[in-house]
């Protein structure tokens, strides 16, 4: 099925048609998704794509969260509220005590689709914590069950909402987020995404940057 925005095949669109479709180097290649124009920024050898602004849906329960990720009550963060949002594609963001929290998460399925999935409009989930160990201020983790993706190991679109939560919630106690975070560990798979997110005129702006690597190349030959 096809989704309204998501981060990887935006930067990696765009660093095919940079290098290998345009006939010179641009600083900003603009792509025109089902959410909306996505511009995404070439700046020393890494792409920031600019996100939707945020849109802020209802904050949840912690019950349910706890009962969906097999987490106790004690295990979330009382100080800030498990929330929903989207920066082009809605998430679920739920920040936690601990990294021995996070790691310990585990999506219960039956909760999940029957009780989790009817009562929110944000069906992926992110939780997240503070990490107190090298240049990475937060791990995540991202769920993706309703798209038949039980963990993700690095998920832009997601990383916007939490850019957004941030701020709004002035989660760092800071003006403005320019962090790095980590992702996909739980799953042998990690990863680390960069965040930035600012106030500018009243609006939030959110811009979540990584790098490209060309893997394989070859040639498609359709049947008629």
């Amino acid at each position: 099925a096809e989704i309204d925005f998501a981060g990887h095949p935006t930067l990696g669109t765009a660093y095919i048609i940079r290098n290998h479709i345009m006939e010179s180097f641009e600083d900003i290649v603009k792509l025109n998704l089902k959410v909306g124009q996505i511009p995404v920024r070439f700046s020393d050898g890494a792409l920031w794509m600019e996100q939707m602004e945020p849109e802020f849906g209802k904050k949840l329960d912690t019950d349910l969260l706890a009962k969906t990720l097999s987490l106790k009550i004690s295990d979330f963060d009382e100080i800030f509220p498990v929330q929903e949002l989207s920066t082009g594609l809605p998430f679920t963001i739920v920040p936690l005590k601990s990294i021995e929290a996070l790691k310990r998460a585990q999506i219960n399925i039956d909760v999940y689709n029957q009780q989790f999935t009817p009562a929110t409009w944000a069906k992926g989930v992110l939780i997240f914590a503070r990490n107190e160990e090298g240049n990475q201020i937060l791990r995540t983790r991202v769920f993706v069950n309703y798209l038949g993706i039980p963990e993700d190991p690095a998920t832009g679109s997601a990383s916007g909402c939490l850019a957004g939560y941030l701020l709004k919630h002035n989660y760092l106690g800071k003006e403005d987020v320019d962090i790095k975070i980590g992702q996909g560990y739980e799953i042998n798979r990690p990863s680390e995404i960069s965040l930035r997110s600012f106030f500018n005129e009243g609006s939030i702006r959110i811009q979540v940057g990584g790098t490209v690597e060309l893997n394989a190349e070859g040639t498609w030959h359709p049947s008629k």
